[in-house]
């Protein structure tokens, strides 16, 4: 799915190895636009936010009830200085919420 695209949930799945629900997001934008790009990742985080916190989850994902979320956002391009600062920041926010996040860019 393409980061544009923020109103969509890119992939969920079940981690066989710690049994949390996974919200894949997939970020295949370079940085060249760097506070568009922070804005796109806002936009789409809110919804993976809003998606988790309203139980919307549960409801579409029934195996979900009772597991912990983890948002994974798997970037093609590495982040600019800009781009790192707030994934950091952003990472500290959704984690005092109980989520657990996680980063890879190649």
């Amino acid at each position: 799915m393409a980061l544009t695209k923020t109103h969509i949930i890119d992939a969920v799945g079940i981690c066989k190895q710690t049994g949390c629900v996974v919200l894949s997001l997939m970020d295949e934008e370079d940085w060249g636009n760097e506070a568009e790009h922070v804005k796109l990742l806002q936009d789409k985080l809110t919804n993976y936010l809003r998606f988790i916190e309203t139980g919307d989850m549960q409801k579409a994902y029934p195996k979900a009830q009772g597991r912990t979320a983890r948002i994974e956002i798997r970037g093609r391009y590495h982040p600019s200085e800009a781009g790192w600062r707030f994934l950091d920041e952003t990472a500290d926010r959704i984690r005092s919420k109980g989520i657990e996040i996680q980063t890879s860019y190649d």
